[in-house]
C-alpha cells in the first residue's frame, strides 16, 4: 500500500463521500487498515512494479490519476503492460455524479486521457456492472470466505 497522488493532474480535487461515504466504500463498517502505508509514493512504486514484471495486467478501481503519472514520467511503461481493465464510465446508463459522468473517470479526466492514449490494451468496465445484483451481501461473503482459498 502506497500514497498516491494527492489530487488530479489539473484541477482542483472533489470527493464523492456523498455517494462513496466518509471511509470511502459506503460507510459499511469494514474495520480500520492495519497495515501503514510504505514510504514510496504510488506512481514510483507502480512504476518499479511494471519494469520488473513485464506482461503486467493491471485493474484500476478508481481515478487513473497515478497510473497517469507513472506513464508520464516513463511513456515505455505502456509497451509493458498487457492489460488494463478499467473500473470506470457509463457506457449504456446515467453516471453516478451527472446524467453522463461516473466518477473515476470525472474527477480525473486528464488522466484518464494520458492513460487512454498511452497505448496500453485497455478493457473498460462501466459503473453498471458494479450496482445492484453485482454488489455482494452478507451471503455472498459468506460464501466465499467458506471456500478457503488464500
Amino acid at each position: 500500500m502506497f500514497r498516491g497522488a494527492a489530487e488530479p493532474f489539473v484541477r482542483r480535487l472533489e470527493i464523492a463521500d456523498w455517494f462513496h461515504g466518509v471511509d470511502g466504500l459506503g460507510d459499511h463498517g469494514y474495520g480500520p487498515v492495519i497495515r501503514k502505508a510504505e514510504t514510496d509514493y504510488a506512481p514510483s512504486a507502480m512504476a518499479q512494479m511494471i519494469r520488473a514484471n513485464p506482461g503486467i495486467e493491471l485493474i484500476t478501481l478508481g481515478p487513473l490519476t497515478n497510473l497517469a503519472l507513472s506513464l508520464s514520467s516513463d511513456p515505455s511503461l505502456s509497451e509493458k503492460i498487457s492489460r488494463c481493465v478499467v473500473m470506470g464510465g457509463p457506457p449504456c446508463c446515467e453516471g453516478n455524479v451527472t446524467p453522463a459522468a461516473e466518477f473515476n473517470i470525472w474527477v480525473d479526466p486528464e488522466a484518464a486521457r494520458v492513460v487512454f492514449r498511452s497505448g496500453i490494451p485497455i478493457e473498460m468496465i462501466g459503473w453498471q456492472l458494479s450496482r445492484g445484483a453485482a454488489v455482494l451481501n452478507e451471503n455472498d461473503i459468506a460464501a466465499l470466505v467458506q471456500l478457503g482459498t488464500p
